[in-house]
């Protein structure tokens, strides 16, 4: 599948396989490299255990396989995917000194393999040799691919046909107890470091004080995340938290098997000075002392290899004292003014009415005069006197609208 790759050039194949690779690592992605490997030919690549390829060790590594290697050691793939020529006689993804010796214990590959090799139904790659290589199927086996095995309680381990003939009686075998045991690790692992975790099947963020589970969208997922889960609000700079938890629920917790350790740590960004994340429980404690919006990654860890982040803005609103408006009174005094001119200049009432207003309007008006001065006068001594000469200012418009009506009213009544 020469045209599927990068390069012809093992070299320039491998930086950018390992770009490409990490780029997508970083987002939680699983990445599957393949053809593993030697994978040249499509022509008869099946037939009779697949198309045999002869190689030198020299130019394997030289060439054919740089990319798999900076894939997996520069990029850190945790997945691939096994191609279906031989290698030499051997069937590529039955190939222990591939699959353990080359990519695990010389490259310090962590993860899981897939292949689809059994397509047609064939059994040159039985289920019980690829599970000894970290292999598995991707789908499902069938035919000649089952992996051989059940369990006996009685002898705690799993017992396989002593031979291939029919009705063969059943033996302990830890070797394949071991091998499908170490496959499956392999695959949780990769699904556990990936976001699997994030998108469905996710760690939920644990009750907060008033014991509900935020609505959210997503909830404990992938690593590195870049949007916020959770906005915490109502906290105040100066008073102290109180049972503010981010971990898993008791009911999670009891999903997880016996003896499972779960820590927790801050991932990335800083808390509030004056609050402390507990590593064994997920309390969130103290008295915030500063205030502001805070992003925070906060991480569990199940195992020391399972980690699952939760990105939140916890935001400590400030103690600022509250505005207080010194001229209360004397706004309030210029709006009855206003309201008592209003009703002397559309009143049709009697002369008793009329001079009753008349009054109020000239006693708002001595009011409003010694309550503008005492502004006025407190500007001056360190006070801020913009509202107090504004004041003045309305006052003298007031006055002047009051003593037109009142002249009309007068002319009127003559």
């Amino acid at each position: 599948r020469n045209f599927e790759y990068y390069s012809q050039d093992g070299v320039q194949a491998a930086k950018i396989a390992a770009a490409v690779v990490k780029g997508a690592q970083s987002k939680g992605v699983v990445t599957y490299i393949k053809h593993f490997a030697l994978n040249d030919q499509e022509q008869n690549r099946q037939i009779n255990g697949g198309v045999i390829t002869w190689c030198s060790e020299q130019a394997m590594r030289e060439n054919y396989l740089k990319p798999f290697e900076a894939a997996i050691k520069e990029g850190g793939a945790n997945a691939t995917m096994g191609s279906f020529n031989r290698i030499g006689m051997m069937p590529s993804v039955n190939f222990y000194d591939f699959y353990v010796s080359l990519t695990t214990e010389e490259w310090g590959f962590i993860g899981y393999s897939v292949t689809d090799m059994y397509v047609g139904g064939n059994a040159y790659w039985p289920g019980n040799i690829m599970v000894r290589t970290g292999t598995g199927p991707l789908g499902t086996y069938s035919g000649k691919q089952v992996i051989e095995g059940v369990w006996s309680v009685e002898k705690n381990n799993v017992l396989v046909p002593a031979s291939a003939e029919e009705g063969a009686a059943l033996v302990e075998s830890a070797t394949q107890y071991y091998a499908v045991r170490n496959t499956a690790m392999r695959l949780l692992y990769v699904a556990a470091n990936c976001n699997l975790l994030g998108n469905g099947n996710k760690l939920p963020l644990s009750a907060f004080a008033d014991g509900t589970q935020p609505e959210i969208k997503g909830g404990w997922g992938s690593t590195g995340q870049k949007e916020i889960r959770k906005e915490m609000t109502g906290y105040k700079k100066g008073t102290a938290l109180k049972d503010v938890t981010i971990a898993l629920t008791a009911e999670q917790a009891a999903k997880l098997q016996d003896g499972a350790k779960v820590t927790y740590s801050i991932a990335s960004g800083t808390l509030p000075a004056g609050l402390k994340y507990n590593a064994s429980t997920g309390a969130l404690t103290g008295t915030p002392t500063e205030s502001g919006e805070f992003n925070i990654t906060f991480r569990a860890t199940i195992d020391n290899y399972i980690t699952s982040d939760r990105l939140v803005k916890l935001v400590i609103e400030g103690d600022e004292a509250p505005v207080i408006d010194e001229n209360k009174e004397l706004k309030d005094k210029i709006s009855e003014l206003e309201k008592a001119q209003e009703e002397l200049k559309n009143t049709v009432g009697t002369k008793e009415e009329i001079q009753a207003l008349q009054d109020k309007i000239a006693k708002l008006e001595e009011e409003i005069k010694k309550l503008s001065d005492n502004s006025s006068s407190a500007s001056g001594s360190g006070c801020n006197g913009s509202i107090g000469l504004s004041s003045v200012a309305i006052l003298g418009s007031v006055v002047a609208a009051s003593c037109a009506l009142m002249k009309k009213k007068r002319n009127k009544d003559d």
